[in-house]
């Protein structure tokens, strides 16, 4: 009885224990009556009033250990379900003490198995089949018992359970997305979370990279979503956000810094010094001010690109910041930011500063990259390649002209391990002294070409671990230490004053080398393989285990083996990682398909690689011989293009009106990876640092190619790409990202990039420690008892943000407390499901978190009304309120309530600023003396340019002048100022001709602001192109004809005003072209959706200068 109310109260109030059984598992183990094997067997009955259905399921419990590793009889922990449907039974056998051999099993119900419950004397043997069948060679988990009248009664209550079932024959419920059928079981198989999985267990990041908030289920007012699982997911996220930090804070972190290459080789050996591609130059490995690029294609400089800003997938806040800061005693205060070399403080719960160690280079001593990974495509075009070959000829010739580019260097670099297929090849190369800290190396790869799996495209993978070395003192280059004195050996003893971490935890890399379809016509078919890569690159993992509590069961045990661990069904003994099943992936991208070209005497066959035909089956249809299949390029552009006509891109690349960065951002808008990435179709979630480098294909030697050297018959194009994405565990900057013209051997131009991998430095018994105690205090935050006394409390559940003006934030803060025994989850929902959790105008920080007992939080709340919301707000009378639903995870929701007065009195917070051109020229007064949203003139009555860009051109024109105006920002306050009278029709504070400098910078600034704000550009985007045609001062007054009415007379009012100033200016004679730039990009607007290729900077600067030179 006691063993039955221990059961009963791990489950919900809906659920019934029917019977128990004590039994022993049956292990590989030399003592079969361990204790550790001793399993608690207990049929549940769930019965649905609604319905008047019953369902059962048989479940797996075992004792939890205590501190001295030995079961603690008093409590129990479900370790795995077994629903009660379709295959499932009970196969049990008998074994009489003293003999080694039992009698035939007999399934549950049969004649036999009942002569042998009927031996009291017996020794009971029973093995359980899950209702979805076992897999091929897989064995069901055996257990035995002296207890043969409770086994009596498990298989009777089984028996019934299974006859009242509703569940059709053949049918397989998937409990991890079931919304019928036992789903009432959710909760318990996703219970098994274990300090050693929170602390080991690597996430998908296509999971992790979204935020915490987007992970949870689907819930509304009224709709309560799968609380259970979100309770679970919650707390597991705050578990290893916050043991991470904490370890970080106390031990820092370490950088690895790597270098990747991808290069397109066309089927050529090597036939050049690749040093430029593999070595670089100097500034790839420092960050200027400022980026510095060879648009011209040839060598230059690489560029250096700014550390990217990097966001914790499940930070509600800013980059850098602790995701569950807000769990602390101090929860407002922000955190260090965490890719930062220099030590920085945080503060504890009491309130102190706490010193956080920098992060420091794993490899001190040496500057260069710790490690290479070089990806090859289109290694081998021969016809026999495209079977498997175990051939490493080409690869042996790859890697020694790698190691003859590193010169000297070359002899501190060994190739830890590559992976070929057919003509894709990775390599990873590491320095000898961090050899011994990598390991876990697994490689991959998949086919799909030909027949779905051949060579001729597809991916090749690795994936490693790396575990930083213990110490990481400097060491002298020309010390006479031997080379095993010099390798940096994880876990070795730390040299005095080092951190004090005897077992440092790994970081997993993976790194994928890929080709991919890519043509305009087949963007489906692109999607698809890469979908289809994604779901077949994986590795082969070690055997299941670590279910139990603490990962205390081995691949021996049976109830593992075969075991879904989401689910706790199906399985194969042996785990499968998928690439995304990693701190930090990389993808090297080659999209490209080629096409087999058949010679035979009545011409040229092209045969797309998508058929289903083989050399053979080639060679036997079209009558050709073996020597007769050529694999080429095909005549069609194969790659990742521009989605421009040729002409255009070709013009822009030599095009130098631009600059670089602009000419290439101004291309690439039109790029089809870049667009698959915005439409979330391939890459989700990817990142790709900025492309500041000329196209990388199609050159072509000789005759057939344009001035930059590209082929006359292929659009240049951006075809060879290195993405990446990242876990919260780790940082990622990339410092560099650069394609190598310098390299002519193939028709496509390598590239390299340049990263610093940042990942933290921790103890793993420290962590795991960190971790079980942050997990005894919430290991109870899904169940139901924890939410039936008390809850959240909130101090303020109407929130008043008084009046919001245009781009002014208005803070609100409220206070959460938590007022039961127990820790408690809170999450914002919507108030429909289709709806925002909080109105656009608001932001709220966090969205959701956790408290432990007594403990209480800050919630932010922001309203601010930007540009976008302005135009709306602009428009119709929308007033600022709305309400936020607090919702406790399995507890009761709080309602608050929010307003502001953006609209007081109707039209008092009204703002000329991002309101449309035609709509202001309307306007009868200043726009806070409308009436209503309809209260403008007539359209043929409308004034002939708006007042707001008259008053301030006009104050201008009488004040002081200053040769910093439009070159320097004005003081907020004054702008701010400046903003209100426009929009009340108030007269200005400031006299024309004041003395203060400050004044008419601030003018400046709210003109500009002004200009900015407007819903619509001056000269639409349509006529840009037009612009660029015009070669003299007549011509583009021409030009003018063109615009709208409202549009012309704003252009030559300012215009006239800029002429003015510059005309009047003794600062120098480029002062007109420093207003031009200033102006050119706010008067001549890019349109982000429209489907022409911008103009450059310069080209609208050259239109502009026309009117004010």
């Amino acid at each position: 009885m006691a063993v039955l109310n221990q059961v009963q109260n791990l489950l919900r109030s809906t659920d019934q224990v029917k019977v128990v059984l004590d039994a022993t598992l049956v292990t590989t183990s030399e003592s079969a009556q361990d204790a550790q094997s001793r399993r608690v067997l207990a049929v549940i009955s769930h019965k649905d009033d609604w319905n008047l259905t019953e369902e059962g399921c048989l479940f797996v419990c075992k004792y939890k250990t205590n501190l001295s590793g030995q079961p603690n009889s008093e409590e129990l922990d479900i370790q795995r379900v077994f629903p009660i449907y379709g295959e499932f039974s009970i196969v049990i056998s008998q074994m009489r003490r003293g003999m080694s051999q039992t009698d035939t099993p007999q399934a549950i119900g049969t004649s036999r198995s009942k002569s042998v419950l009927e031996q009291p004397r017996a020794v009971i043997t029973l093995s359980v089949t899950p209702a979805e069948g076992l897999p091929n060679d897989a064995h069901p988990p055996t257990f035995f018992t002296y207890d043969v009248q409770g086994l009596r009664s498990v298989v009777t209550e089984c028996k019934q359970l299974k006859e009242v079932s509703d569940v059709e024959a053949n049918a397989i419920i998937n409990l991890a997305s079931s919304t019928t059928y036992f789903n009432w079981l959710r909760p318990y198989f996703t219970k098994r979370t274990t300090v050693a999985s929170l602390t080991t267990t690597l996430q998908d990041l296509r999971q992790t990279i979204r935020p915490l908030i987007d992970r949870l289920s689907p819930a509304c007012a009224g709709l309560m979503g799968d609380d259970h699982t979100d309770a679970q997911v919650i707390r597991d996220e705050w578990i290893r956000a916050k043991s991470r930090w904490e370890a970080r804070k106390q031990h820092g972190g370490r950088k690895l810094t790597l270098r990747l290459g991808t290069f397109n080789v066309n089927g050529k050996m090597p036939s050049q010094d690749l040093s430029a591609w593999i070595q670089g130059n100097s500034s790839t490995k420092t960050r200027p001010d400022k980026f510095e690029v060879d648009v011209t294609g040839g060598g230059g400089i690489a560029p250096s690109l700014p550390p990217l800003k990097t966001v914790s997938p499940i930070s509600m806040g800013d980059a850098g910041m602790n995701p569950f800061n807000w769990v602390s005693g101090n929860a407002t205060t922000s955190q260090p930011n965490l890719t930062s070399t220099s030590t920085s403080t945080s503060i504890d719960s009491d309130g102190n500063d706490v010193p956080i160690p920098a992060s420091l280079p794993v490899d001190p001593s040496d500057p260069d990259p710790d490690l290479f990974v070089l990806g090859f495509q289109e290694l081998d075009l021969s016809t026999e390649a495209l079977i498997y070959s175990t051939g490493t000829m080409r690869e042996d010739a790859w890697c020694n002209a790698v190691f003859a580019s590193l010169g000297e260097k070359g002899e501190k670099y060994e190739k830890l391990t590559s992976k070929q297929l057919v003509g894709m090849l990775i390599v990873v190369i590491v320095k000898k002294t961090l050899t011994s800290c990598f390991g876990g190396v697994r490689t991959a790869m998949s086919g799909a070409g030909i027949l779905g799996i051949m060579g001729n495209k597809g991916g090749t993978a690795v994936r490693l671990s790396f575990t930083p070395p213990a110490s990481v003192d400097s060491r002298d280059s020309e010390s006479t230490a031997t080379e095993d004195t010099m390798k940096l050996t994880p876990g070795a003893s730390p040299s005095p004053g080092a951190s004090s971490v005897t077992s440092p935890g790994p970081t997993t890399l993976t790194f994928v080398n890929a080709h991919l379809a890519a043509f305009d016509e087949m963007a489906e078919k692109r999607n698809s393989d890469f979908m289809d890569l994604s779901r077949k690159l994986t590795f082969e993992g070690s055997s299941v285990s670590g279910q139990g509590e603490e990962g205390e069961n081995g691949a021996d045990d049976p109830l593992y083996a075969g075991m879904d661990p989401n689910t706790g069904e199906g399985g194969t003994g042996r785990s499968i990682l998928s690439v995304y099943e990693s701190d930090v992936l990389f993808w090297l991208v080659r999209p490209v398909l080629p096409f087999i070209r058949l010679a035979s005497k009545n011409g040229f066959l092209n045969l797309f690689c998508l058929s289903v035909l083989t050399n053979f089956y080639m060679g036997f249809i079209y009558g050709l011989t073996y020597r007769e299949l050529i694999l080429c390029a095909s005549p069609l552009d194969l790659n990742y293009r521009v989605d421009l006509p040729d002409t255009h891109m070709r013009n822009t690349l030599r095009d130098d009106e631009w600059n670089g960065k602009e000419k290439f951002e101004a291309l690439l808008r039109f790029d089809q990876l870049k667009k698959a990435m915005r439409d979330k179709k391939a890459f989700e979630g990817f990142i790709e640092g900025p492309i500041e480098h000329m196209p990388t294909y199609r050159f072509s030697p000789g005759l057939m190619m344009d001035k930059l050297g590209y082929d006359l018959k292929r659009k240049p194009a951006w075809t060879d790409r290195i993405l990446y994405m990242h876990s919260s565990a780790c940082r990622v900057e990339q410092l560099s990202y650069t394609g190598h013209p310098e390299i002519v051997m193939s028709d496509h131009r390598p590239v390299s990039a340049d990263f610093v991998v940042d990942m933290d430095f921790y103890d793993v018994e420290t962590l795991q420690l960190n971790a079980r105690g942050l997990f005894d205090q919430v290991h109870d935050l899904d169940g139901e008892s924890a939410h039936q006394r008390g809850g959240l409390k909130v101090d303020n559940t109407y929130v008043d943000f008084g009046k919001v003006s245009y781009d002014t934030q208005v803070q609100r803060k409220i206070t959460v407390r938590n007022t039961s025994k127990y820790a408690c989850a809170f999450r914002f929902v919507p108030v429909q499901l289709d709806t925002p959790i909080h109105p656009e105008w608001l932001h709220i920080h966090p969205m959701l978190g956790v408290l432990l007992p007594d403990e209480a939080t800050e919630i932010t709340l922001t309203a601010h009304v930007d540009n976008e919301i302005a135009s709306i707000l602009n428009q119709k009378p929308t007033d600022l309120s709305g309400t936020l639903i607090l919702h406790t995870v399995l507890g009761q929701d709080h309602f608050i309530s929010v307003s502001g007065e953006y609209l007081e009195n109707v039209f008092e917070e009204y703002t000329c600023f991002a309101n449309k051109l035609s709509r202001l020229t309307r306007l009868r007064g200043p726009i806070r003396s409308m009436k209503s949203p309809n209260d403008l003139l007539p359209e043929n009555n409308s004034i002939n340019a708006p007042r707001e860009i008259m008053r301030l051109v006009n104050w201008m024109m009488t004040s002081t002048p200053t040769s910093e105006i439009f070159l320097l920002p004005g003081d907020p306050e004054i702008v701010k100022t400046i903003r209100e009278c426009l929009d009340t029709g108030d007269e200005f504070p400031y006299a024309p001709d004041t003395l203060d400098a400050a004044v008419p910078l601030a003018f400046a600034t709210a003109l500009l602001s002004f200009l900015d704000s407007l819903s619509d550009s001056i000269v639409p985007a349509a006529l840009h192109q037009r612009c660029l045609e015009m070669s003299d001062r007549d011509e583009a007054f021409e030009l003018l004809d063109a615009l709208p009415p409202t549009s012309v007379n704003v252009w030559i009012s300012i215009t006239a005003f800029l002429h003015f100033i510059c005309q009047g200016s003794s600062k120098n004679e480029n002062y007109a072209e420093e207003i031009a730039t200033v102006f050119a990009n706010t008067l001549l607007r890019d349109d982000p959706s429209s489907l022409a290729l911008s103009i450059s900077t310069n080209g609208k600067r050259k239109f502009l200068l026309y009117f004010i030179s």
